[in-house]
This record gives C-alpha cells, sequence and structure tokens, in this order.
C-alpha cells in the first residue's frame, strides 16, 4: 500500500457521542491509503494526525471494501480528557503521543492542541489520573491560544 507518510493515532472515546449539534458540519472523508492507522477506527474514535494537522471525529466505522472514512473535522464532542486540575470552559486541550501511549489533557507541555472545552468539568487530579468526559469544539488546522499553527 503506497501512502503519502502520514500516520494517525486513535483515542476511543468514554462515551460515543456528540456534545453539541452544530448542524451540517464539515466533514472529511479520508482514505485509508493515503494514511496510516486508519483500519481500526470505529464511529466515535477521535482520530489525530501524529505528523501533521488532522483531527478529526469518526463518524463512521473504517469500510474495508472503499477504504475510507468519515471524519467530522470541527464538531463538538465528548472526549475523554486526563484533566490537570479541573477544565474551565475555554481551556485548549492537548493531544500527547508518548513512548506509544496517547491521551488528551489541559496541559500545554509537548501537547498539540486539538480544540478547546466548552463547559466547565470538575475534577481531574488523583493518582491515578482518570479521563472525564469533556466537551471540546475541534479546531481544524491545530491553531493554539497564540494563533501558532502546529
Amino acid at each position: 500500500m503506497a501512502t503519502n507518510g502520514y500516520e494517525v493515532s486513535i483515542i476511543a472515546p468514554l462515551t460515543r457521542r456528540e456534545a453539541a449539534s452544530e448542524g451540517g458540519g464539515q466533514h472529511w472523508t479520508v482514505r485509508g491509503d493515503d494514511i496510516l492507522g486508519l483500519t481500526g477506527v470505529q464511529s466515535g474514535d477521535l482520530v489525530v494526525g501524529t505528523n501533521n494537522c488532522l483531527v478529526g471525529v469518526a463518524m463512521t466505522d473504517y469500510n474495508a471494501d472503499g477504504g475510507v472514512v468519515t471524519l467530522d473535522i470541527t464538531g463538538c464532542w465528548f472526549l475523554p480528557v486526563f484533566a490537570y486540575g479541573n477544565v474551565t470552559i475555554g481551556d485548549w486541550i492537548y493531544f500527547h503521543l508518548d513512548n506509544g501511549s496517547n491521551y488528551l489533557d489541559n496541559y500545554e507541555y509537548g501537547g498539540k492542541p486539538i480544540g478547546q472545552a466548552m463547559d466547565t468539568v470538575i475534577g481531574g487530579g488523583g493518582c491515578p489520573f482518570v479521563p472525564i468526559n469533556v466537551p471540546v469544539k475541534l479546531t481544524p488546522c491545530c491553531v493554539d491560544n497564540r494563533g501558532n499553527g502546529r
């Protein structure tokens, strides 16, 4: 299979549901022969490019016959966030790929911004960290709170 060198990581949600409806949204159908790692994608999974700015939630399971999956790239979805303290509305949520483990949190260091929290959620901290459901508005093109693209 020839690819363009792009790869993705997948984060399965705690609950597979949209946090807020935006009407039509922006959907993108991605081909599995263009991007590595799509074959395990299930509807509701967060799909994050590990070496590009692809961020989206799968609207469909990966279709092996057609080799495609459809992503919502600007919606608001409940995502599992390992929070450092409380998550406050407007906080940036970051994707981290660390020694083969991928996760979301609200701590910028070394992370790729994927969107902003749309509600304040109490939780986080503790040991071990456990993820909490946070409604996250996805931001295309990985633009952070300083206007920097990543």
